[in-house]
Order: C-alpha cells, then sequence, then structure tokens
C-alpha cells in the first residue's frame, strides 16, 4: 500500500499566504478605481464651492459699489448658481446658504436705499 504524502504545516501555510497575497491583489484592483472616483468628486466638491462661495462674495460686493440693471442680472445669475450648487450638492448647504441669506439681505438694503433716494 502506498504511502501518501501529507502536506507539511509549512506547505499548508504558505499556500494560504500565496492565496491570501493573490486575493488582497485582486480586491486592490477593483478598490483603487473607486478610491480614484472619491478623489476626482472630493476636487469637484472643492473646486465648486470655492467658485460658488466667490462668486456670492462678488455678487454682495457689486451690490454695495455699483447700482444699475447689471448687478441685478449677475445677483439673479448667481442666486440661480448658489440654488443649482445646492441641488447638485445638497451637502454644502451648511455653506452656501449663508452666503445666499447674505446676498439677499445686501439686495433687499441697496433697493431700499435707491427708493429713499440720496
Amino acid at each position: 500500500m502506498p504511502t501518501l504524502n501529507r502536506p507539511t504545516p509549512g506547505i499548508i501555510a504558505f499556500i494560504i499566504g500565496v492565496a491570501l497575497i493573490l486575493l488582497l491583489m485582486a480586491l486592490w484592483q477593483i478598490f483603487f478605481p473607486l478610491a480614484g472616483l472619491t478623489f476626482v468628486m472630493t476636487a469637484a466638491l472643492w473646486f465648486w464651492l470655492s467658485l460658488t462661495l466667490s462668486c456670492i462674495t462678488l455678487a454682495i460686493l457689486l451690490l454695495f459699489l455699483v447700482t444699475g440693471l447689471g448687478v441685478l442680472f449677475v445677483g439673479a445669475g448667481v442666486l440661480g448658481w448658489g440654488l443649482l450648487s445646492l441641488f447638485l450638492f445638497p451637502m454644502l448647504i451648511p455653506f452656501i446658504l449663508p452666503g445666499l441669506i447674505i446676498l439677499c439681505f445686501a439686495a433687499t438694503i441697496t433697493r431700499k436705499k435707491r427708493r429713499a433716494g440720496p
């Protein structure tokens, strides 16, 4: 009767180690594109936030410095841009909403000053 060659514990550990390494390499190939997408979305979110807050700040400044119909269009455009930002990225609400509220108050103040006259 032939003797059975049983694997030693060292060979079993080696086979498990190689299988684990291959599994982790396969999982990394799946995880890496997802992580890259996360990095890109985070960068896009910060870009959108900084752009929106700069536009809101510029519109508030224009409301106080310049009068006329052009400022009204700029303010309406920035208000629309801010609302679009809130729709696309709801997690930016705590950052963008105070700026939009200040923009509306600034528009109300400048409108009352224009009606009252110099």
